[in-house]
């Protein structure tokens, strides 16, 4: 009984020895590479949040005061306003959590603007440029909670506000009609010829 066990025990493994040297025999195609835009956008969705994100009530008080302003600590924590909160302020919400001095409301929205990386904008902007850096609208977008919000990704952002266009690389089939076109040919003349 057991000779007839461990004869079958080396079939089987005769028979997987086989069978992974015809498949290292195989020629695997490689699939086609990634467009520049892909390779882009997986940068940009791994691109990390700043620092602010993450803060709490309580950091974003002790940020308050490192920047000369704990007069209004008591706001802050009043309205519970975290990292993903503090994007939100600007100088027309800044009365309504109980900073009224116009110095201050410049100060706070200024400081803002810079742990965030916001540009400010400006009265005499055109109309035709987008109101604000990519990356701001997916921090605004995403700081609002939910698995929605949560779920999508930067690129997936800018597809949907039109920011990203689709175009024919999106398409994986057409990559290899693309790169035809610039491919070497053999020359058409042997030795000489024509």
């Amino acid at each position: 009984m057991r000779s007839r066990n461990t004869e079958h025990k080396t079939m089987k493994c005769l028979q997987e020895a086989k069978m992974m040297a015809t498949i290292k025999r195989l020629v695997h195609f490689r699939e086609p590479p990634l467009c520049l835009k892909k390779l882009a956008g997986a940068v940009v969705d791994n691109l990390p949040k700043p620092d602010p994100w993450e803060w709490d009530v309580e950091d974003v008080v002790s940020w308050i005061i490192n920047i000369g302003l704990p007069q209004y600590e008591k706001s802050f924590r009043k309205n519970f306003i975290t990292g993903r909160r503090l994007i939100w302020i600007d100088s027309s919400s800044c009365p309504k959590i109980g900073i009224q001095d116009f110095h201050d409301i410049q100060l706070i929205t200024a400081a803002i603007r810079k742990i965030f990386g916001i540009e400010l904008e400006k009265f005499r902007r055109s109309i035709s440029l987008p109101p604000r850096y990519p990356f701001t609208h997916f921090l605004l977008f995403n700081s609002r909670s939910g698995a929605i919000r949560e779920a999508i990704t930067c690129t997936q952002l800018f597809y949907k506000m039109g920011i990203l266009q689709e175009t024919e690389c999106d398409d994986m089939s057409r990559h290899w009609k693309i790169i035809n076109p610039v491919l070497i040919e053999f020359p058409s003349t042997r030795f000489g010829r024509s």
